[in-house]
């Protein structure tokens, strides 16, 4: 009977063992015990890691390390970006190839390449051989980059699996790769803004003021704008002044409508900064604002008769009469461009 249970007990246990190794391995092969980088809190990451950054300037992205107080020999950081976006300027212009610049976290740094064709980036830094580890937060080395051309995501990715240690590594004392995660860059490549000085003549008027222009910018011949800019003011002498941003450089139409006048368009324009340009007399009677003067603007004028309406006056000299049906009547079925 004793040897009986002996036996029960025996088989129970190498039972258990097989259930527990059993459920180990599957944990681990399907990621859910995950390895000592993974919860080490060892982090390389870029900062700024996103943002609008202006093409034909240069901008600097850090490096960062946090080795979470952790002690490290050394770290490896691959890096690939888009050469057609951008471009890495050399940081030493003495030694042939082009560097990014390196912090002082290490005691020295055997690898700083770029491949500027592929666009990668290849660094390591390393403690003196046989002194002390280096564990703490910094950055670790400073990228400056030049904005090549206009794109909405630019990315800057980290070549980073977990544990492996054929890309990006942060190396402790016993040779284990112990980096966690990583921060990648995602940048908005844009066009410079440009200021844009306009000049506008109301018909009818000897102040030519206003706060409520609207300017569109077209590309040449195409009835979609690609910026708007409202309620502009101008002065007395019709100068005004706006921003345009997000449009590349090149040849644009331009077209301002200050309310109740019609519209008019300059054409073919080429855009610089700054700029100055000068627009048609804003022709008057577009009373309902639909850029077309016809009965509906007539309607409202005759409504307003012999009264001080901002609107129907056009003149703006106290009284809508004649003088206003005559600046409406000499537009008689026209457009605004």
């Amino acid at each position: 009977m004793k040897l009986l249970r002996k036996k029960i007990v025996f088989i129970f246990i190498i039972l258990m063992i097989l259930i527990i190794g059993g459920v180990i391995y599957y944990f681990i092969r399907t990621g859910r015990i995950v390895s000592q980088a993974s919860v080490s809190g060892v982090t390389l990451g870029l900062s700024p890691s996103s943002g609008n950054q202006i093409i034909n300037t240069n901008f600097d992205v850090n490096i960062l390390l946090n080795t979470n107080g952790q002690p490290t020999v050394g770290t490896d950081v691959v890096l690939t970006y888009n050469p057609p976006d951008l471009s890495v300027i050399d940081s030493d212009t003495g030694t042939a190839g082009t560097q990014i610049r390196a912090g002082s976290l290490y005691y020295s740094y055997p690898a700083n390449t770029v491949d500027t064709t592929n666009g990668k980036i290849t660094f390591s830094g390393i403690i003196q051989p046989g002194g002390a580890t280096y564990s703490g937060a910094g950055t670790l080395a400073t990228i400056t980059f030049r904005a090549l051309s206009v794109q909405s995501s630019s990315r800057v990715n980290f070549n980073f699996t977990i544990d492996a240690t054929n890309d990006s590594n942060v190396t402790s004392p016993a040779g284990s790769d112990m980096l966690d995660s990583v921060t990648n860059g995602n940048y908005n490549l844009v066009p410079p803004d440009a200021t844009f000085n306009f000049n506008e003549t109301l018909q009818g008027r000897t102040n030519h003021s206003s706060n409520n222009a609207i300017l569109k910018v077209y590309p040449t011949g195409s009835t979609t704008a690609l910026f708007t800019s409202a309620s502009l003011v101008a002065s007395a002498a019709g100068a005004g002044q706006t921003t345009i941003t997000g449009v590349n450089s090149g040849n644009y139409d331009f077209q301002l409508k200050v309310k109740y006048f019609l519209s008019t368009k300059l054409t073919n324009i080429t855009l610089t900064n700054p700029m100055t340009r000068n627009f048609d007399v804003q022709r008057a009677g577009d009373l309902d604002d639909n850029n077309i003067v016809n009965s509906l603007d007539f309607t409202i004028l005759n409504s307003k008769w012999n009264q001080a309406d901002p609107v129907a006056d056009i003149n703006q000299d106290g009284v809508t009469n004649t003088v206003d049906f005559a600046l409406l009547n000499s537009n008689w079925f026209v457009s605004g461009q």
